[in-house]
């Protein structure tokens, strides 16, 4: 801790810091988690006829070598080299869009837990028990690895390992967020970005906290809006390298579907219910609910397009076919005039065959498909509870 020059303690002079949100009458400071580690306990108290502890309560404060300070207008996080400590050690610090963020640094030869959903940007190396065992290192083009670990623990190596880990979060709200700089404000703009629906929430930086100041990492998040490319960037002479994501942004390999629909105008039959999907009333307003009719008096018919650059779709009758975020087991989909109309951030679907004939229509990244309930509605639904999930795709000739 850094004793600030006015604290005087030969002439007793002390500053008050809150440590926590509950009374003590003990604080004791020790080694209680590990011999290189001081922490602090507080146990509580009992004043008869003034208050009464229920339960004589201990709690344990932990302390952490993760700091944090202010780097003109950003966040500059130090942290220590994973074999200079004992202990895990994470600092929740972003809850932003269904993601919350925290620094995390892990000893050498230990492990870490990990829910399913969680990722990882890492320096070090780390191991998953899969079906391969495969070994995962820092590399120097940024790489995108999707990893099953079964026993949903990440492994460290010699090195150790330091990681940014994103987790889903419900408690970030939904947008449109407010926080976030139109990118034409930036000083380094020079007058380039005017109008367009581009956005940068301040970013962070990440360093050893050792006299050699390395630099990890730099971190932004962005939205881009309709007709707006982030582009690549070229960071060759950088001695740290730079990380581009916020959702919905995805980036895949373009692979061959075969056996998918290919783009045009179909429709959408759900092979169970015997209907066709359909935007509600053929309100094109947005939050107007998906449903099936079985009337071929109202069919609607639905434009699959691709998304550039991935084997992901779109599919727009009077208005996209979309979901509201963050995303839930049973929500209702709904219809949005445009990909960036606020309130909605997923409209991306896979297209995954069940036989030559049916698909299922599956959000991206997430194993919820399309699926019809008792009233008709049609929602996301985990893959395998109910029958109806399969969709033909009925080709229609005529687009006019």
């Amino acid at each position: 801790m850094r004793t600030p020059a006015a604290i005087d303690l030969k002439k007793g002079n002390f500053a008050k810091f809150k440590l926590g949100d509950v009374s003590a009458g003990r604080v004791a400071i020790g080694n209680f988690r590990s011999a290189h580690v001081l922490d602090f306990v507080t146990v509580s108290y009992s004043v008869p006829g003034y208050f009464g502890s229920p339960i004589p309560l201990v709690l344990l404060y932990e302390a952490t070598p993760i700091t944090a300070e202010k780097l003109k207008d950003e966040v500059l996080f130090r942290v220590p080299r994973p074999d200079a400590i004992r202990m895990v050690d994470k600092v929740e610090f972003l809850d932003v869009a269904g993601q919350k963020m925290a620094l995390v640094v892990v000893p050498p030869s230990s492990r870490y837990p990990v829910k399913q959903g969680d990722s990882v940007k890492f320096s070090g190396q780390t191991r998953t028990a899969n079906c391969t065992n495969a070994l995962r290192r820092q590399l120097l083009d940024a790489s995108t690895i999707i990893v099953k670990a079964e026993d949903h623990t990440i492994y460290t190596r010699n090195e150790g390992a330091v990681f940014v880990l994103f987790e889903k979060s419900t408690t970030s709200g939904q947008p449109p967020f407010t926080d976030m700089s139109q990118l034409q404000d930036a000083p380094w703009a020079n007058g380039r970005f005017k109008g367009d629906e581009f956005h940068n929430l301040v970013g962070f930086h990440v360093r050893y906290v050792d006299d050699s100041d390395e630099p990890i990492c730099h971190i932004q998040l962005w939205t881009a809006g309709v007709n707006v490319s982030a582009g690549f960037h070229n960071h060759i002479g950088q001695s740290f390298a730079v990380a581009f994501g916020f959702p919905p942004f995805i980036s895949l390999a373009k692979e061959a579907n075969v056996g998918v629909p290919e783009p045009g105008r179909y429709r959408l039959i759900n092979a169970k219910a015997e209907a066709t999907a359909a935007v509600e009333g053929g309100d094109s307003t947005d939050g107007a609910s998906l449903v099936v009719l079985r009337s071929n008096l109202t069919d609607q018919t639905w434009d699959l397009e691709t998304i550039p650059g991935t084997n992901l779709y779109t599919l727009k009758s009077v208005s996209f076919a979309s979901s509201d975020w963050p995303v839930e087991n049973g929500q209702k989909l709904i219809g949005t005039r445009s990909l960036a109309a606020l309130g909605v951030t997923t409209n991306s679907w896979n297209l995954d065959p069940v036989d030559r004939q049916k698909f299922q229509i599956r959000l991206v990244d997430v194993n919820l498909v399309w699926s019809v309930n008792k009233n008709d509605d049609i929602v996301l639904a985990q893959i395998g509870t109910s029958q109806g999930q399969d969709w033909i795709f009925g080709e229609v000739d005529d687009k006019t």
